[in-house]
């Protein structure tokens, strides 16, 4: 399956930042464990509760790349009524994306090794397209149906 291309301007996130001593799945459970998943959930403008079967974009999401925000970051896009403050605040540059997106599933990150791999040893290699600096994102929807959609996101630029 081929992704989709999004040229996109840049934009800007906030969030929190991972410890370099925990891997992901350890810190979104931490942050979950401390409220800060709800708390972020609430300042980007979610409504309703967290993780519920509601419509929609996914609110909170999650990032990685050592040259904008360290090892990991779980993160909301900043729009107007955004609540920042207390938070890392991150400008992503203009990039073109190479979307990759999952099937739909009981839980938000099922998928999401499975589309890395897709992207970094299936697709890139043969795309045409190289990696291009800015963060890998991984982007966490809701379906109609309640179901989990994820998508990760790569900046690539044509080679």
């Amino acid at each position: 399956m081929k992704p989709r291309l999004e040229e996109k301007e840049g934009f800007a996130v906030f969030g929190l930042e991972k410890p370099l001593e925990l891997n992901p799945p350890d810190f979104w459970t931490q942050v979950h464990r401390a409220g800060l998943y709800q708390k972020l959930f609430f300042d980007a403008g979610g409504a309703g509760e967290p993780d519920g079967e509601r419509p929609g974009v996914g609110v909170v999401n999650g990032m990685c790349n050592y040259e904008v925000v360290g090892d990991y970051m779980i993160f909301a896009f900043v729009c107007p009524g955004s609540r920042t403050e207390g938070y890392k605040v991150v400008q992503v540059p203009q990039s073109t994306w190479a979307v990759f997106r999952g099937r739909e599933a009981d839980h938000p990150a099922k998928y999401i090794s499975k589309l890395f791999h897709r992207a970094y040893k299936r697709w890139l290699p043969k795309s045409g397209y190289a990696r291009a600096p800015g963060p890998d994102m991984e982007i966490y929807n809701v379906a109609e149906n309640g179901k989990h959609i994820a998508e990760v996101w790569v900046p690539v630029v044509r080679i």
